[in-house]
Formats: C-alpha cells, structure tokens, sequence
C-alpha cells in the first residue's frame, strides 16, 4: 500500500499533489484501505479526508509557528526583564518602575534631556575657566612636543653610540691579525727559512694571495707594520667621536629629565586648578557625563528590544490566518453529511454482495445471516457481521465466498454505475483456481452465472484459471487458452 497508495492520487483531477499522495500513506493500513476504496468509487467522503489530511498539515504549522513565537518571545523576555500584558511589552526597571516600553523609552529620552540641560550649564560656567587654562595647556603641549623630539634625538645618539662601539672592535680584531703578521714576516727575516724542516721541500712566503703559513691575505700593498699605525690613527678618530656623542646623550637624556619635570609641574598644576577653581562641579560634570552614556545605551537597547518585539506580529497573524483557515475547515468537516450518491453506491455494493454470497451457499445453515451484512466504514467498507466475525471465519470455502462476493460486487457496481463519472474502479478481476479452497461444482457452475449477468461490454474483464480438467466443460465457451502437457507455457520462446 505504501508504493501503490501514491499511484491512486498523483492524478491530477483528484486534487492531491505528489507530496499529499506520499503524506496519505501516514495513515493506518485500515484508514488507507477506506480512503483507497473512497477513491476507486467516488465516494464525497474521499474530500472529507482531503480536508482532515489538510487540518493536519495546518496543525503542523501551527504548532512550529507557535514553538518559533515562544523562543523569540522568551528570549526578548529576557533581555529586558519583561512581561507581557495585553499583548503589550512591559519592562520591570529598577528605579523607574513598571512601564510600558514605549513609555518607558519616553521618559528616559526625558531624563536625558534634563541632565544634557545640566551640562550646558556646568559648561557655561566652566567657559571662563577654560581662557585661563587653555594657555596652561598650550605650554604643555609644547613640553609634551621638546620631549618627543629629544626622545627621538637619544635614540638616534644611541644607535650611532653602537655603531662606533662595533667600528672601534673590528679595529682591534684587525690590529690582532697584522701584529700576527709581522711576527711572521721577522721570523722569515730572521731564520731565513726555505725550506720545510720535515720533508725539505722549498716554501714561498705566499700562496697565490695567501701566507703558506699564516694563510693571511697578502694582496695588501701596505705592511703589516703601516696597517697598524693607520689602524690605531682611526681608532684614536673614533673614540674620540664616540666621547663627543656619549656625552651629547647625557645632555640630551638631562634634557628629558627637565622636560619631564616641567610636564609633570604642569599637570600638577592643571589639576589643582580644576580643583580650586570648580571643585565638586567638574565632578558633578564627570558623573553626569556616565550617566548620560548610560541612559542612552538604555535607550538604544530598549528601542532594539521594541523592534524585535514589533518583528513577532507576522508570527502572530501568520498563526492567526492559520488558525481562522482551520477553523473554517473544521466547520466544513462538522457539516459534511454522505450524499444521496455516496448511499446509492455503497447500498449497490451491498446488494450486490449479499447476492452473490448467496448464489455461493455462504451461511448455507442460516441463510438469513447474509441479509443482515453491512459494509463497515471504520474498516474500509469491508463487509461485517455483528454476531459473527468474518475476519477470523474457521471455514475456508466461507472465507473465499466472501473474497469472491466482495470483489464481484465491486465490479459489478462500477459496471452498473458506469455513467457517474468520478468511479475509478479498474474492472478487472483474476480468480486464480478459486476450486482449491474446496468449492464445489456447483459454486463455481453458480459464480460463473452470476458473472454472466453482468452486461457485456469492451468496459470490464474476469480472468479465471482452474487446474482441473474435470471443469472443462463448466468453461468451455469461455476457454481463451487451454496448456495440454507439462512443457505448456503462457509464455514461450520464440524460435
């Protein structure tokens, strides 16, 4: 049912779209089984269940617009330690009260107003006091500039003070290596030495641009003794640089400390006027100013809290149109009643089915059992009995009866009411050997007259298979194919 349901309602002109043919199979395996049959014979009670099936959808997104209102309401609850009454935001403010957000937004903006007031006075007053620091504030601008500059100047001082220092000691790595040099250069002068004292063979004072021995650089044209005279010549240059700029560093760095100490004289000096001058006011200026930025942090906050709170009404009347629409549903499902057409089926049915199981000998010992059957809606128009449950008959010939009742008496309904339009029975029947569940001859002779009955036309076909040869003859004018040996097939090869 759960592949096949689907097939019964994509048409289009029963109104469902792929997504409701897949959301009926949510029903129970009963409730499919009576929405199928209100669809195969066009019961009115089939929209009945279109509306029911909408309720539900309608519920759904109901309940997942009320879940997303109450998250966002709570939320906003909470940030600004609100209530609701009347569908209106009441905020709780320590120190103002219980107000309504619009309100409450109108008399911070008031508050604020007043104590702005406040500070155009102080302000006012302070005017006159500003002239005579200003020019305070001038002087330590100009301090605050000197020092920058000299803090500059001492860097600078610093990093040429290092740059002579790393000079000074390459010098004296130099002067290392030449007095190495000359040592050298005396013992060849001295011992005469031209050949290599272990293996005689002859040694040049160079190799190339190298000392053999002390593997110097020897392309200099000065000697070593001229190197060091230059070398200790630039040294004496240096230190003597270096001296001027260590101590123009410690007049610089005497500066900083002057200009400091004016700096720091200054502001002590500022800041016992503000003092002497406004006292408590400049304080007062100072609280009020924090108060002012509080407010309207306050103010801003709350009109955000008011917007978000605003942005909840097409929540509120998206639930609302949702609600009305189900209303107006409910009110279609309360009125609905089955239409003289919906009996004039079911009845048929019924008619048709009490016939039938009585030409199969059903309830051959009470014969008045089979006129009191009815067709019961709750389980999918499936016939019933209140004193006896055909559901779970012993008997299997009865139970085949009833099946072989059952779904003639469908056929031949969609036959018979061939003209209303909204039938979608298929009108086919297969009865696959219905003799193997011990029905006599005299059964099938009685199923195969009543099939006969039903007016013959292009619009309906029974196919019934029997294995027994001794029917032959109930079937004869009606064999369409007849498999003679035991390699006899409906479907063969083709050679």
């Amino acid at each position: 049912l759960e592949n096949l349901v689907p097939l019964f309602f994509v048409e289009q002109k029963a109104g469902w779209s792929k997504i409701q043919a897949r959301q009926i199979t949510r029903y129970g395996i009963r409730d499919v089984k009576k929405i199928v049959f209100e669809y195969l014979f066009g019961l009115k009670k089939f929209d009945l269940h279109l509306l029911k099936l909408k309720k539900r959808e309608i519920n759904t997104d109901i309940r997942n617009l009320e879940k997303e209102l109450e998250f966002k309401t709570n939320y906003i609850l909470s940030l600004g330690n609100a209530t609701v009454s009347n569908d209106k935001l009441i905020i709780n403010k320590i120190g103002f009260g219980a107000y309504e957000i619009n309100e409450l937004i109108s008399i911070l903006e008031n508050t604020l107003k007043e104590k702005e007031d406040i500070i155009k006075q102080i302000y006012d007053e302070k005017d006159a006091f500003d002239s005579f620091a200003n020019s305070k504030r001038d002087k330590l601008r100009e301090y605050l500039n000197t020092k920058h500059l000299l803090l500059e100047k001492s860097k600078q001082l610093t990093n040429e003070i290092n740059s002579y220092n790393n000079y000074i000691a390459k010098i004296e790595m130099n002067k290392k290596k030449n007095r190495q040099l000359e040592k050298i250069e005396k013992i060849n002068l001295d011992l005469n030495i031209t050949t290599c004292p272990i293996c005689d063979s002859k040694i040049d004072i160079s190799d190339g641009n190298h000392c053999n021995l002390c593997k110097s650089d020897t392309t200099n044209v000065s000697t070593a003794s001229e190197n060091l005279l230059f070398l200790e010549d630039e040294k004496s240059s240096f230190i003597k640089i270096l001296k001027n700029r260590e101590l123009e560093l410690e007049k610089t760095n005497q500066s900083i400390k002057d200009v400091k100490s004016k700096e720091e004289h200054l502001t002590k000096m500022l800041d016992y006027q503000m003092k002497t001058y406004l006292g408590q006011e400049i304080q007062k200026l100072r609280d009020l100013v924090r108060e002012i930025d509080s407010i309207y942090s306050e103010i801003l906050k709350y009109k955000d809290l008011f917007t978000q709170w605003e942005g909840l009404n097409p929540l509120t009347n998206g639930i609302d149109k949702l609600n009305s629409e189900k209303k107006q549903i409910e009110e279609k499902i309360k009125e609905y009643q089955k239409s003289s057409t919906d009996e004039q089926i079911l009845e048929i049915i019924r008619s048709y089915f009490i016939s039938n199981s009585k030409a199969l000998h059903l309830f051959t010992a009470n014969n008045s059992f089979t006129d009191r059957i009815k067709l019961e809606e709750s389980d999918g128009y499936t016939p019933s009995l209140e004193i006896y449950d055909l559901n779970n008959i012993s008997s299997s010939s009865d139970y085949i009866r009833i099946i072989l009742s059952y779904y003639l008496a469908l056929l031949q309904t969609s036959v018979e009411l061939s003209e209303i339009n909204r039938i979608k029975y298929p009108n086919v029947l297969i009865f696959d050997e219905p003799k193997q569940q011990n029905l006599d001859n005299i059964d099938i002779e009685n199923l195969i007259k009543t099939i006969e009955k039903i007016p013959d036309s292009d619009e309906w076909q029974i196919i019934l298979t029997t294995y027994n040869p001794n029917e032959k003859q109930l079937f004869e004018k009606y064999i369409q194919y007849e498999m003679k040996h035991k390699n006899d097939f409906l479907l063969k090869r083709i050679n």
